[in-house]
């Protein structure tokens, strides 16, 4: 498949070689739309980068970096994890439910810390 790098044409091999090398000897054009123009532009007056080519560099290098990390994927067979906490409820014995007092959600801070009730 030709490609058409700075007016000459180079082929562009599985390996990706043949472009690589063509980059190298030839300027590369990029139109952006005018909120990515201004966005890069902003950038440069921010004095953090010296030139757009910088903006775009760093751009790049964050993306390497992204893709990099390997990204976990969730198996879609998993069981949701409020389905989880369901099931083991479900295992706790009718007994010790009744030992859980009804203020629970209410005065949590006071059956952990011991802090007052509001009510008190």
């Amino acid at each position: 498949m030709p490609s058409n790098y700075g007016g000459g044409f180079a082929k562009i091999l599985p390996d990706g070689t043949a472009a690589a090398d063509a980059l190298k000897r030839c300027k590369v054009s990029i139109v952006l739309n005018p909120d990515l123009e201004n966005r890069i532009a902003a950038k440069v007056r921010s004095g953090r980068y010296n030139s757009p080519v910088e903006v775009i560099q760093e751009g790049l290098d964050l993306l390497e970096a992204r893709d990099a990390v390997p990204q976990i994927a969730i198996a879609q067979d998993e069981t949701p994890i409020w389905e989880t906490i369901v099931g083991i409820g479900m295992k706790v014995p009718e007994e010790e439910w009744k030992q859980v007092p009804a203020d629970l959600a209410r005065n949590l801070d006071h059956y952990l810390y011991g802090s007052p009730k509001p009510s008190e």
